[in-house]
């Protein structure tokens, strides 16, 4: 197989690229293989003063969307939730644990887009 855009990246990644599986089957099999909830943004409704927690810089850069902050703690939706770096990044910028959540690249495209008005919505 030559290598192209299609077959570089993460496992989940190349086979939702070359069509053999949707990306919420691989959040799904995320979910039950680290123990981390998946939550789909498409549906999922954010309070807009928790979007105020996270500058729109970060959730761009970082690729994240705040969704709760609740005792002292931060649920932090991310594509790659074993980010540590974006995690401790997180955490010392606003002071909250952060709760890590699984998300699919297409829900956290719709949700900057529709949160922070940052690239463009995915159909």
């Amino acid at each position: 197989m030559q290598r192209t855009e299609k077959t570089i990246g993460r496992i989940g990644t190349i086979l939702v690229n070359l069509g053999y599986l949707p990306e919420e089957n691989i959040a799904e099999a995320l979910e039950k293989q680290l123990g981390i909830p998946y939550v789909d943004l498409n549906t999922y409704e954010i309070k807009i003063d928790v979007l105020n927690i996270v500058t729109a810089f970060m959730a761009k850069d970082y690729r994240i969307i705040p969704l709760e902050k609740t005792d002292g703690g931060l649920t932090l939706a991310m594509a790659d939730p074993l980010n540590v770096f974006v995690i401790d990044k997180i955490e010392k910028s606003t002071g909250c644990h952060v709760r890590p959540v699984i998300c699919t690249e297409s829900g956290l495209d719709n949700a900057l887009f529709k949160y922070y008005n940052i690239g463009e919505e995915r159909r």
